[in-house]
């Protein structure tokens, strides 16, 4: 998440020798750090279906006679990305040592319609994921010449459905059956 990141170096010439074979670039990034001063952030990102374009148009070929192709428009699914997001900085023990703590869960829900054995069955499959995102770090300062950080990151994830891709001839068509699709 960017909001971990203090600073981001992109270095495409002029690569220095402390990087090795780096042949095309070198991309630097460094974290977040508590301070002397508690600081806090809240944010929410949002993405869904009502602010996206449409499914762009696919061009399928006819399992009926091999030759024959066509484009389709699939239908706009429902379909929404929620993202919190918090992060506390601060001095554990002033000029010291510090700790920041930030957490960006993000949610997905998508319920996707389909028309299941190649058109004559309607229905829905649905799809949540959740990814959560938990990146801490500990720094200190013990003297002017002793510094250290301490960092760890935790990043489960969960899903629960699994969406497939339109095989079948027509918009929003599987040519499989929807008792088939259920295990997704």
């Amino acid at each position: 998440a960017f909001e971990y990141l203090q600073e981001v170096q992109v270095k495409t010439a002029g690569i220095d020798a402390e990087y090795g074979g780096a042949l095309g670039g070198v991309i630097t990034a460094v974290t977040k750090s508590g301070g002397n001063e508690f600081h806090g952030v809240g944010t929410f990102y949002w993405t869904g279906a009502k602010i996206s374009a449409a499914p762009v148009k696919r061009l399928v070929l006819s399992p009926a006679d091999n030759k024959t192709v066509a484009y389709y428009q699939d239908e706009k699914s429902p379909f929404n990305t929620y993202e919190p997001g918090a992060q506390v900085s601060g001095p554990i023990v002033k000029n010291k040592l510090y700790f920041l703590t930030s957490g960006t869960p993000r949610y997905v829900r998508q319920d996707q319609a389909y028309r299941f054995s190649n058109g004559t069955d309607p229905g829905n499959i649905a799809r949540k994921q959740t990814f959560m995102s938990w990146f801490n770090k500990i720094s200190f300062d013990a003297t002017s010449h002793v510094r250290g950080n301490f960092t760890w990151l935790w990043s489960p994830t969960t899903s629960k459905g699994s969406l497939p891709a339109y095989d079948g001839t027509g918009a929003n068509f599987l040519s499989s059956s929807k008792a088939s699709n259920q295990t997704n």
